[in-house]
């Protein structure tokens, strides 16, 4: 997979106590990091980065767990495919998860990588991060996410899927996440981070869509889309969505400056008061434009839920079940 590393800096590998996973130490100037400890910032390049590959196929080809941790190097397009080819020679992996934000690949080298990706057709776990960090050299297009569609909807085994992809250009293409949950028909929890990634309305709407495509397969459902262009159109669609996912336990939207209005606000409320099994769930409205009635519709809303735990709202601590039913009696009695 190319030439061995000549430079000084030296990577060593071991094998994990559990012969099922797979770390890897990193040695440089006789001080010893796992992988697990994070790479980031390490100026890992290239060419260190086809050694690691060959130290992949040689120590990992019957690994079911793999962590990689490399944001923040100087990755550029061969090491990423070299990275991509090797794992996707283990054909054992289950868990996958891996850190490959802010590095200096191009759309092309993650279009490459994740067609590798696709062969790891055993995987049941992916987190998978593109995350640029704030240091968006060559973020990925609204487009490139179809090509991140197509090949991570290969995966049939997946339950669990995070996606980390704050900081690119997803706009509309958030749809073709929408039409990735869709298509795993295994899938039970699904994240997204698509913060400050220029995501619109539509793109909101076409995640939506593929949560009401077969909603009764999740149970946990993660959401940040902090600091984006969400309006009140695609907030209440969401809202309405919510109920109809019958097997959801837990719920996180993080909705931060966005301007999801009063009716978006009102319906996100009013989804979470009928969703029939939710136990817990956490929101982040601040700066979302909908003030003091939009709050009052808010808990009108979720207070009318019979199966809640606990939740908590912005930056406030997690509200107990005790001071939940305080709140709901306060509101009904409002209501009467």
């Amino acid at each position: 997979m190319g030439n061995q590393c000549t430079g000084k800096k030296k990577y060593q590998f071991s094998n994990a106590i559990n012969s099922t996973d797979c770390f890897f130490k990193f040695r440089q100037k006789k001080k010893l990091y796992r992988l697990d400890d994070r790479l980031g910032f390490q100026d890992i390049n290239d060419e260190a980065m086809i050694q690691i590959s060959e130290q992949i196929l040689k120590e990992c080809l019957n690994s079911q767990k793999l962590k990689l941790e490399l944001s923040i190097n100087k990755i550029g397009n061969p090491g990423l495919i070299s990275l991509g080819e090797a794992i996707s020679q283990c054909i054992n992996l289950k868990e996958l998860n891996l850190d490959l934000g802010a590095n200096k690949y191009d759309q092309n080298g993650a279009k490459q990588f994740c067609n590798y990706l696709s062969k790891c057709r055993e995987l049941t776990s992916l987190t998978l991060s593109f995350d640029q960090y704030q240091h968006a050299e060559f973020p990925l297009q609204d487009e490139d996410f179809k090509n991140i569609q197509e090949s991570l909807q290969q995966l049939e085994h997946l339950t669990y899927l995070n996606l980390k992809l704050s900081y690119n250009v997803i706009k509309d293409g958030a749809k073709h996440l929408g039409q990735l949950i869709s298509k795993l028909n295994k899938l039970e929890s699904f994240a997204f981070d698509l913060r400050q990634s220029q995501l619109t309305n539509q793109g909101l709407i076409g995640i939506v869509d593929g949560i009401i495509a077969n909603p009764s397969k999740f149970i946990k459902i993660n959401l940040q889309l902090e600091y984006n262009s969400i309006h009140q159109e695609s907030a209440i669609r969401l809202g309405q969505a919510i109920p109809m996912c019958q097997n959801l336990v837990e719920l996180r939207l993080y909705l931060k400056a966005n301007r999801v209005g009063v009716n978006g606000t009102q319906q996100i409320g009013i989804g979470i008061g009928q969703c029939p099994n939710l136990k817990m769930f956490h929101l982040e409205f601040m700066y979302s434009h909908f003030g003091e009635e939009g709050f009052i519709l808010l808990a009108r809303g979720f207070s009318r839920s019979k199966s809640l735990v606990q939740f908590s709202l912005d930056n406030w601590q997690m509200i107990s079940k005790q001071n939940f039913d305080y709140l709901q009696d306060n509101i009904q009695q409002e209501n009467n």
